[in-house]
C-alpha cells in the first residue's frame, strides 16, 4: 500500500516479473482501484496491454529498474494458466553486507540508492510491543547472515506488531527470516538496516530462498529460543 502521511491510502504498489527474470516495479492509482483491483493477485500471471511506462522517483527505488509500469483506465489482463515460457514465483535483490563495506555503502546512500532485501537469522529481539498495542511500537532485531556478519534491523508503528502476531499464529520455531525492501543507513559508522513500508517479512518454507537457506544455521538455535521480546 501506499499511504500518504497520516494513513491515507495513495495507491497499490506491486512488483512485476516476466519470463527473463527482470523485476519491475509497477503501481495503480487509488481512483484505478476498483477497476483493478480484482486482478491483483499475488503469484497470478497475466499479459498485459494498454499500460503506462514512466521513470521511477529516483529518490528512493525499490528496485534495480529505472522505469515503472502505470496501470491506467484502458490496462487489459488476460490472465495465463499455461505460459510458454516458464516464469519464476519469486525474486530477491539479496545483499552481502561484505559486498558493501562502509565506504561503498555510503556513497551508495548519499547518491539515493535504492533498498535490498536480506535473509538471515534472528539471534536477537527486543520489542515494546505491548498487549493490546499502542499506536507507536519499534522493534530492534539483531540478524545473523550466512557470511557470519550481524546487522541491525528496525521496524517501526504497525510492523512489529504484523511480525509479532505472525510468529504468535505459526505455532512451529522458525529460523530463516527473509526481509523485502530494506533501507540501509550508516550512523556512526556502523550499518543499520530499516524497514520500509514495503517490506515484507517471510519465514522457513514460505519463501525458495528461505527452504533452501536452513542448511547453513546452527540445528540448535531456533528463532522464538533466541529471540525475547521485551516491552
Amino acid at each position: 500500500m501506499n499511504l500518504r502521511w497520516g494513513s491515507e491510502l495513495m495507491g497499490v504498489d506491486m512488483f512485476l516479473l516476466d519470463s527473463q527474470s527482470t523485476m519491475m516495479p509497477a503501481t495503480v492509482n487509488v481512483n484505478r482501484l476498483a477497476i483493478h483491483m480484482p486482478n491483483l493477485k499475488v503469484g497470478s500471471l497475466y499479459s498485459l496491454a494498454g499500460f503506462d511506462v514512466t521513470r521511477c522517483n529516483q529518490n528512493y527505488r525499490l528496485s534495480d529498474s529505472s522505469m515503472m509500469v502505470r496501470f491506467s483506465d484502458s490496462t487489459c489482463f488476460d490472465e495465463i494458466t499455461e505460459p510458454a515460457i516458464p516464469i519464476g514465483m519469486e525474486s530477491f535483490r539479496f545483499t552481502s553486507c561484505l559486498v558493501l563495506p562502509t565506504q561503498t555503502l555510503s556513497f551508495q546512500l548519499s547518491n539515493n540508492y535504492h533498498s535490498t532485501d536480506i535473509i538471515g537469522e534472528i539471534t536477537a529481539a527486543k520489542s515494546t510491543v505491548t498487549d493490546p498495542p499502542h499506536d507507536k511500537n519499534r522493534l530492534m532485531a539483531t540478524i545473523k547472515m550466512d557470511n557470519d556478519v550481524s546487522v541491525t534491523m528496525s521496524m517501526f508503528d504497525s510492523q512489529p506488531v504484523k511480525l509479532h502476531n505472525q510468529l504468535e499464529s505459526m505455532g512451529c520455531d522458525p529460523r530463516v527470516l527473509v526481509a523485502t525492501s530494506i533501507n540501509p543507513k550508516i550512523v556512526g559508522g556502523h550499518l543499520f538496516l530499516n524497514a520500509t513500508s514495503g517490506t515484507r517479512i517471510y519465514f522457513d518454507k514460505e519463501t525458495i530462498a528461505g527452504e533452501t537457506s536452513t542448511g547453513w544455521l546452527p540445528k540448535t538455535l531456533g528463532l522464538r529460543a533466541t529471540t525475547r521480546w521485551n516491552p
